[in-house]
């Protein structure tokens, strides 16, 4: 194996709280309804216009789309994300033994944002919403990363955390794990935690 790939939001990003307070920013400021605790959770890892469009049909999903990722970017990010435990030392122990990319559904503008939080500035590889046609589960921001780092999909691994991963990197042909979450305990793929995951892929390299 050559190549990580890794997923942001859910991943390595606990963002959660931040994504919800800037949805329902939106969603208040267009007159509709704050989004449930269970519409969060089936939407995890979809970009934010999909899944408005889907959660409140009867708005301009492309608008709040659009103001929601503001808020994401500018307000809540900074103030309520935080690398998840055990995500920093995880890229620092793959750093210089692979390639490492990350592929987020989350705009430039956003992950401008998101790095300053994380952390870690070691990535060889940033592919965000904003630079392909077509967001996860699309592979196409992945096979993009690999292409970077001239690397074939069955060289390469993608780390995620949702169903829309899942599939991202099914169809980009790549091995395919989740880190362990709330809401992929029924997603059947193979999972890992962060603190494992540097021994699982540094053991199976040769």
């Amino acid at each position: 194996m050559k190549a990580v790939l890794f997923d942001l939001d859910g991943t390595l990003l606990d963002s959660s709280q931040a994504v919800r307070a800037s949805f329902n920013q939106a969603l208040r400021e267009a007159g509709l309804p704050e989004a449930s605790e269970r519409e969060f959770l089936a939407g995890f890892g979809r970009d934010a216009e999909t899944w408005l469009a889907e959660v409140r049909p009867d708005g301009d999903a492309r608008k709040m789309a659009k103001r929601a990722n503001a808020l994401f970017a500018r307000e809540f990010l900074p103030t309520l994300a935080k690398p998840y435990p055990g995500a920093v030392a995880c890229l620092e122990a793959l750093h210089g033994k692979f390639k490492l990319g990350v592929v987020t559904n989350q705009a430039l503008e956003e992950f401008d944002s998101a790095r300053a939080v994380l952390g870690f500035n070691g990535f060889d590889a940033i592919v965000t919403r904003s630079q392909v046609a077509r967001p996860k589960p699309d592979p196409e921001m992945l096979l993009k990363a690999l292409d970077r780092f001239h690397v074939s999909p069955a060289q390469a691994a993608f780390v995620g955390d949702s169903a829309t991963d899942a599939a991202a990197g099914d169809a980009a042909g790549v091995r395919t794990l989740l880190v362990e979450r709330a809401w992929n305990k029924n997603i059947d793929v193979e999972k890992t935690t962060l603190e494992k995951l540097p021994s699982l892929f540094i053991r199976k390299r040769a």
